[in-house]
């Protein structure tokens, strides 16, 4: 189960790259605000300093996004749920993209990790609401 689980996630991340990277550069483009190569090179320079970012700050991302939902204490029960999550988040981003919808494949994966843990515990003390609040200031602030 953990193979197939390392799967997953190596596999979101690949449809998050095959959905973010087009949106920012065609946005750019069709705005005739960049050209190709231009906006080519600013996607590449910002996901690379995102990346850096990211690494700075991400124990205090991972924090959140742990306590965002409860699982419970069944390891199994807690593989299958994030599976199921995971799994959600693919099949969401792969149809919004075949329909030309903008999606971000972090705010769907903090709804998938919720909707998981509220399904396998059948309660709302399952959710971290103030994980939410973090997620909730951060939407409103950008």
């Amino acid at each position: 189960m953990h193979v197939f689980f390392a799967l997953l996630v190596i596999f979101l991340a690949l449809v998050n790259g095959w959905t973010d990277a087009p949106s920012a550069i065609a946005g750019c483009v069709c705005t005739r605000s960049l050209s190709p190569k231009g906006a080519i090179i600013l996607a590449a320079v910002c996901n690379f300093a995102g990346a850096l970012i990211m690494a700075a700050i991400s124990p205090g991302v991972a924090k959140a996004t742990f306590g965002i939902a409860n699982f419970g204490k069944d390891p199994d029960s807690a593989i299958i749920s994030l599976c199921a999550a995971i799994f959600s988040v693919i099949i969401w981003a792969t149809l919004a993209s075949l329909f030309g919808l903008p999606t971000s494949e972090s705010h769907a994966l903090i709804s998938a990790l919720t909707g998981a843990a509220f399904a396998s515990n059948s309660s709302l003390s399952a959710i971290g609401t103030e994980e939410w609040l973090s997620v909730l200031m951060g939407l409103f602030l950008s």
